[in-house]
């Protein structure tokens, strides 16, 4: 009888388990933080009328409120991705959510506009942290599926703005805008109630050199997808070159020492991190180029990056040793010393890990694809927020009171209804983009999605009747949804096969 091969890469051992009940599971939970960030960002649409109507506040602060909102989005994008390389997905998406929850129930209790400022741009700096959850997942799917899954995973943020939508036509007019954001923070609470079930991602722990961890991670996947046939792993580097029974006596005392089959992070110290986007870039590179490749294979480097990740690990080194020395000579234990020198190596790693970032993604190789990357997200994101900023916006245009007496925006029945239906053409946006994705191919289909969006855009310049101006709107946002998806898929896999 053959003796099962090993796999060296997660990516490997995870095409052979396949996609089952732990993706699942992972997809349920991050499809719920999607829906739940898209709550928050559906909810701009109407806070901003709202608060004008209540408080009495002008055009200019009304924009600053959404403004601010994107403004934190700008800084939590690249810091919480930071943290999540430092620390982990989960954990990075955990403070993340937390964040989220903690401001967005606080901003239903600002007493004043200032505090609502305040309050709405820490929500943004959280919103910032969602695409975590797209790589977290990401980084579990196998790699002939991941495209077709992140685009399901997607759908679910479609259908948080369109509970979003229904929300506001059932709260707004009674209850006012406070309930309204008390209400849209809650699916964060079953999110942090379901975060023990969440497993880490190996892709990460194999990254930071946690091989026993990612190990247990994936036979985890694999007792729960029923993979029939023993697991075996050696995605250590130097395993390769260990005899088989050397390698199962260093397993063996590895998992002596605990593993992730509850699927909870250790507390071990971590280094070497790149810095995350969504999906991760650094990640995807050193496993998915290791698929069907006898041993393990290292991250693309720029020049110059591998030299930073080696003084990062020295760095790391000599900062434990000083420490070691410090205690020797006082006495005192390593836990006791100064939380400030802790505090000093983490963040001379994230310098290091935030420098390498830069030297990868900025190198000669990528550096074009980088630009170009970032030109079409900006496109995106512009059209995109405008429009479900412009869908509410356009409903009360044309009114002579933009308020109702009560202090609430002067929105009718048939106004939130049409609101509805425009946030549910996302839906068919996404359909269409799964569906052509994989045949047509990635820039096809993107440059398909942008075309028909401006194509709509320009009808609206018309000024058609509201049956009409409902029907572009539908088109666009549908349209724009579309191209959003397919650059979340395509962005990670330029980086990578560029």
């Amino acid at each position: 009888m053959s003796q099962e091969p090993y796999f060296t890469s997660c990516t490997a051992a995870l095409d052979a388990i396949g996609f089952g009940r732990l993706q699942w599971l992972v997809l349920l939970y991050c499809g719920l933080a999607w829906l739940a960030d898209a709550c928050e960002t559906m909810l701009l649409s109407f806070l901003g009328p709202a608060v004008r109507c209540a408080w009495g506040i002008g055009p200019g602060a009304e924009s600053a409120l959404t403004s601010v909102v994107f403004a934190g989005m700008l800084l939590g994008v690249n810091s919480l991705g930071a943290v999540a390389d430092q620390l982990g997905r989960r954990r990075g998406f955990l403070l993340s959510a937390l964040v989220l929850g903690a401001a967005g129930l606080a901003s239903a209790l600002a007493p004043s506009f200032a505090w609502l400022l305040l309050l709405r741009s820490v929500v943004g700096f959280a919103l910032g942290g969602a695409p975590i959850a797209v790589t977290l997942f990401a980084e579990l799917c196998t790699s002939e599926t991941r495209g077709k899954w992140l685009l399901v995973m997607q759908g679910a943020w479609t259908v948080g703005t369109v509970l979003e939508a229904g929300l506001a036509w059932a709260v707004l007019p009674t209850l006012g805008w406070r309930w309204l954001l008390a209400l849209s923070a809650l699916p964060l609470l079953l999110l942090l109630a379901m975060y023990p079930l969440l497993p880490e991602s190996p892709v990460w722990l194999v990254a930071k050199g946690r091989y026993a961890e990612a190990e247990a991670v994936l036979q985890r996947a694999a007792r729960l997808n029923g993979y029939s046939k023993p697991l075996h792993l050696r995605l250590r580097p130097d395993a390769a070159s260990q005899p088989a029974a050397s390698v199962a006596e260093e397993r063996r005392g590895q998992q002596q020492h605990g593993s992730l089959a509850t699927g909870r992070s250790s507390r071990l110290s971590m280094r070497n991190s790149a810095r995350s986007r969504s999906p991760s870039r650094a990640a995807l590179e050193a496993d998915q180029l290791g698929v069907s490749s006898p041993g393990p294979q290292a991250p693309l480097l720029a020049p110059g990056a591998e030299h930073g990740a080696h003084s990062e690990q020295q760095a790391g080194q000599s900062s434990q040793d000083c420490g070691s020395l410090a205690a020797a000579n006082t006495g005192t234990a390593p836990a006791a010393l100064p939380l400030r020198l802790a505090f000093r190596r983490r963040l001379r790693n994230a310098a290091h890990a935030l420098q390498s970032a830069l030297g990868i993604i900025f190198g000669d190789r990528l550096r074009r694809t980088t630009l170009l990357l970032y030109c079409i997200w900006i496109v995106c994101a512009i059209t995109y927020y405008g429009l479900v900023l412009l869908t509410t916006a356009l409903q009360t245009v044309a009114k002579r009171d933009a308020c109702t007496p009560s202090g609430a925006p002067n929105l009718d029945s048939s106004d939130y209804l049409a609101i509805l239906i425009a946030s549910s053409a996302e839906a068919p946006g996404l359909l269409a983009a799964a569906s052509l994705i994989d045949r047509k191919g990635r820039k096809w289909t993107l440059r398909l999605g942008l075309l028909a969006c401006t194509a709509a855009l320009l009808g609206l310049l018309a000024d058609p009747s509201r049956g009409g101006q409902l029907a572009l709107l539908f088109a666009a946002r549908a349209a724009v949804e579309g191209s959003y998806s397919v650059l979340y898929v395509y962005s990670p896999e330029a980086s990578v096969w560029v």
